[in-house]
């Protein structure tokens, strides 16, 4: 009972939350990101080069600090093969990260998330880590409650409609997810790009339709990271508005908005101290852009996201297109069960055990590949602890606030 009536609402209004701080900082992210593969410039037309700290520096003349591995950007000379330094000293302190001994120049994509997000931006960072923070959570709300609704049997006791839209946006964040990080075109972003493209074509009947639509060209180009940009932004978070819209008198009641506002601003809060404290981890090979000038070659060491790490496993042992036609067969299984138990509880009980013990594989084999997968670190910058400390002091006031009319409201009443 207590999850039927407490924990299975509160994990959709949860995920709901969740959801709109991804619509919000998604919508600010979108105002610097630039869709194009082509090599990135600077206002005057030159090319821009990518360029690695190798050892940490202090600029006096500019009071600017650099770490070992900082990343930076500069204008590069295509006649001399060299880029031009604003400060002398970087000189002899800069190396071009290099593919195949020729430098990198980096797509308008990537510079638009690595420069205008990651350094130009004002508070770019903690957005874009709110962002995916927010991501994340959600899947993981996700997984806890379709997980309890399989161990509890809450499918039987829930609208059918609850049920339906509750899988149907797991299934679409879960695909977000994955075309989300796509979108930074570097190298672990075209390995993701490269693995989905293949095994839409391994897939019979459709397959090779689809990833013509997905690709737009005979090749990865701009027109596919377009296409690819339009689906994250437009058309997924469309349909998850009208799943939310059907759910919208079990996610939020009007007596309960109280509650469901400090939740939100704890989510809020977790979100921001995830990005602030969390730094991604440190794989350069994957973090380095994506060069469309050479055939491009998957590295070995390339990791999926925490969540895709189960799946990822399967993959390597099986077909690509028999494990996506494992997971379509599993989520219509159970999305199935109310209606299989309303025509007979013994194959009910059967297609549930079934499920359940997919679903608890998946979950197995993800939790065991995670000892091999390079957990972010813990950094926190003294801008991102002042940022922490006013939001915490903005969630206090609220939270107490929200509090004290409670009370009176109660007194009320009383």
């Amino acid at each position: 009972m207590l999850i039927i009536h407490v924990l299975s609402p509160w994990l959709l209004r949860s995920a709901f939350i969740c959801f709109l701080l991804q619509a919000l900082t998604g919508a600010l992210l979108t105002l610097h990101y630039e869709p194009s593969l082509r090599p990135a410039m600077t206002e005057n037309g030159k090319p821009i080069v990518m360029l690695e700290m190798i050892q940490p520096l202090r600029h006096k003349p500019t009071q600017t600090r650099y770490n070992a591995h900082d990343i930076l950007f500069a204008e590069y000379d295509t006649a001399a093969k060299a880029p031009f330094y604003a400060p002398d000293t970087l000189r002899v302190l800069t190396r071009i990260l290099a593919h195949s001994h020729s430098a990198i120049l980096p797509s308008a994509a990537y510079y638009s998330v690595e420069h205008g997000i990651m350094r130009s931006a004002d508070f770019g960072v903690v957005v874009r880590g709110i962002h995916a923070s927010a991501a994340n959570l959600t899947i993981l709300v996700f997984v806890l409650w379709l997980g309890a609704g399989i161990v509890s049997g809450i499918y039987a006791q829930m609208r059918i409609r609850s049920w339906l839209t509750g899988i149907v946006l797991f299934a679409l964040t879960f695909g977000t997810s994955i075309v989300g990080y796509i979108l930074p075109m570097n190298v672990r972003s075209l390995t993701a790009l490269t693995i989905l493209l293949s095994t839409l074509e391994s897939t019979t009947l459709l397959g090779k339709w689809l990833a013509g639509i997905v690709r737009g060209a005979s090749t990865i180009s701009s027109p596919t990271l377009v296409r690819i940009y339009a689906l994250h932004i437009l058309l997924v978070p469309t349909v998850l508005a009208a799943c939310w819209y059907a759910l919208r008198r079990q996610v939020v009641k009007r007596e309960e908005w109280a509650q469901f506002l400090i939740v939100g601003v704890g989510i809020l809060w977790l979100c921001v101290v995830m990005a602030c404290v969390l730094t991604p981890a440190s794989q350069m090979v994957l973090r380095v852009p994506a060069d469309f000038t050479a055939v491009f070659s998957a590295p070995q060491n390339a990791q999926p996201e925490w969540y895709a790490l189960g799946v990822a496993a399967l993959m390597k042992i099986l077909p690509a297109w028999s494990v996506v036609a494992g997971l379509l067969v599993w989520l219509l299984a159970t999305a199935a069960l109310p209606f299989v138990e309303k025509r007979s509880a013994r194959i009910a009980a059967i297609l549930r055990v079934t499920v359940g013990i997919f679903f608890m594989g998946i979950c197995t084999l993800t939790l065991w590949q995670v000892q091999w997968y390079e957990l972010p670190a813990l950094a926190l910058s003294e801008e991102n602890l002042e940022i922490i400390v006013v939001v915490s002091i903005l969630s206090g006031i609220l939270a107490g606030a929200l509090v004290a009319w409670l009370g009176q409201k109660a007194e009320q009443k009383a």
